[in-house]
């Protein structure tokens, strides 16, 4: 179970670094404020389709702008630096520290198995009790 969960949180670190590191762009045209054709990773296509014209007819004239174009663009991060632990304000220090010898108890098994009344004999029954208190259980 602890090689599965390391290698799913392995996993799950790798993708945040891709995901993070990764950039894309977004374009899409505006036909008569219709959204006409979106593009991911590529160009969206002219305003002289065949799918405007059927739309409209007025529009993509040369004499009329009517067609927009909006890209959304979204960066990712261009470098990586790691954080050192001397990086880290005082009460992250703690944080991380705490958390650290909190994970790592939680492995530890203990030494030998202790039963704390092992020797104990329970004191011998002279009256029943449930009869005394008129308690029966049904």
């Amino acid at each position: 179970m602890k090689s599965f969960i390391t290698k799913f949180s392995a996993l799950l670190m790798a993708l945040v670094v891709l995901i993070s590191t990764s950039s894309f762009t977004i374009d899409m045209r505006f036909c008569d404020g219709h959204l006409m054709d979106t593009a991911l990773f590529t160009s969206v296509d002219s305003c002289n389709s065949e799918l405007t014209k059927t739309v409209s007819e007025n529009c993509c004239k040369p004499k009329k702008k009517c067609c927009s174009h909006e890209q959304i663009v979204i960066d990712g991060l261009d470098e990586l630096s790691p954080t050192t632990f001397d990086d880290l304000k005082f009460n992250k220090k703690h944080l991380v520290f705490s958390l650290t010898s909190i994970y790592l108890d939680l492995f530890e098994g203990l030494k030998e198995n202790i039963v704390p009344y092992k020797d104990y004999l329970p004191p011998e029954l002279t009256q029943d009790i449930q009869e005394i208190h008129q308690v029966y259980i049904i």
